[in-house]
């Protein structure tokens, strides 16, 4: 082999490692070659990108960077936001934002690119020629037994370091990123069924805002707002949706949220229980208490107080006195009381009242002793 065949392989070795070691260490540029479809109609498979070091000219929001991870793995994608400590990319034909990933990665500015059509078919006819022009030398070269060895090893070993330093991939170092997940912790309401509590528990992943807030009774929608705190969303329901179940005799609302997260977003659709039940009366002293258990208001009839005493000779009951008070309005789970106080000659008194309940007369009496 002559002295300058042997020049010739040590400068593309070390143009080849130049390119290699780029990857990892700071270098004042880099050449790659784009593969893959996420860059799409920018950059296509086979373009050669002539990029900058980061250290050496800053990157802004839009600029194309290749972030390295390894010797191998890198991506080719543009910059949709950084801070001082991480970057956040996209390919221009992806749907969806990369992870973020911290700052060190971007090592190179995209500052000029080579279409494959305009670079791969003249160097494969300078190749194709300087072949033809040697063919004499290749051949002897080539069948002579005892360099057929280094001809195979040389080839391979060319082809792995031109495949490594020079093809970014699309790939994430799952060292260096975690995968975000959302996973649903449970459900419940609070303040009175005002608002519905969901919580979450999340993994490298935040909330950021809820673009879109939906309740459902069959086909009546309703728009309803949502604040988040940390990992949990409040949403707020509003009275008509519980009159309108109520109406309906629906006793299971659906509610349907799109939240943005700072990675992506996320589409839930939940549905919780609400079940119509009785007032609840109880008596203690000289009141009775009235609870409404469900989320609408309830309203009474004309509240009768009948005081009862005994007959002085019989010893029989005797109706003393009867008062009639107006209908009372008892709001979503609250109380109302009504005091019962004695007159003369009263032993107990009865306070009697009906309300509906699903289209059916519910008919309430307590006694209230005074002895």
């Amino acid at each position: 082999m002559k002295s300058k065949d042997i020049a010739s392989y040590i400068v593309v070795v070390l143009l080849i490692s130049f390119a290699l070691v780029s990857r990892v260490f700071p270098m004042p540029f880099n050449i790659s070659i784009v593969s893959g479809s996420s860059m799409l109609p920018t950059l296509r498979t086979g373009d050669i990108v002539v990029s900058i070091s980061t250290y050496l000219s800053k990157f802004n929001v839009n600029d194309t960077v290749i972030c390295c991870f390894t010797f191998s793995h890198c991506i080719i994608h543009r910059v949709v936001n950084f801070t001082t400590t991480y970057v956040v990319t996209k390919g221009d034909n992806n749907p969806l934002p990369d992870p973020q990933v911290p700052l060190k990665f971007a090592k190179y500015k995209v500052v000029f690119v080579v279409p494959f059509v305009a670079w791969f078919l003249p160097v494969l006819s300078a190749v194709s020629f300087y072949l033809y022009l040697k063919r004499k030398e290749v051949k002897a070269f080539l069948i002579s037994f005892a360099e057929v060895e280094f001809v195979v090893f040389a080839v391979f070993l060319l082809m792995d370091l031109s495949f490594v330093s020079l093809v970014p991939v699309n790939y994430f170092s799952f060292a260096t990123i975690e995968r975000p997940s959302v996973e649903l912790k449970g459900i419940w309401l609070v303040n009175r069924g005002k608002v519905l509590s969901i919580n979450y528990n999340l993994s490298d992943v935040n909330l950021v805002n809820v673009s879109q807030c939906v309740a459902y009774i069959f086909n009546n929608s309703f728009s309803c707002s949502a604040n988040i705190s940390d990992s949990s969303l409040f949403v707020t329901i509003s009275s008509e949706v519980y009159l309108k179940a109520y109406e309906f005799g629906v006793e299971r609302i659906n509610v349907s949220l799109k939240v943005v997260l700072d990675k992506g977003f996320l589409i839930g659709n939940y549905s919780y229980v609400v079940n119509w039940r009785p007032l609840v009366l109880s008596e203690y002293a000289q009141n009775v208490t009235v609870f409404n258990p469900n989320y609408i208001p309830m309203n009474t009839s004309n509240i009768t107080i009948t005081y009862m005493g005994y007959d002085p000779i019989f010893k029989i009951p005797v109706v003393i006195e009867t008062r009639v008070l107006p209908p009372i309005l008892i709001e979503p789970m609250n109380n109302f009381t009504i005091h019962v106080s004695p007159v003369k000659d009263s032993s107990y008194a009865y306070v009697e009242f009906t309300y509906k309940l699903r289209g059916r007369d519910i008919f309430e009496r307590r006694k209230v002793s005074f002895g």
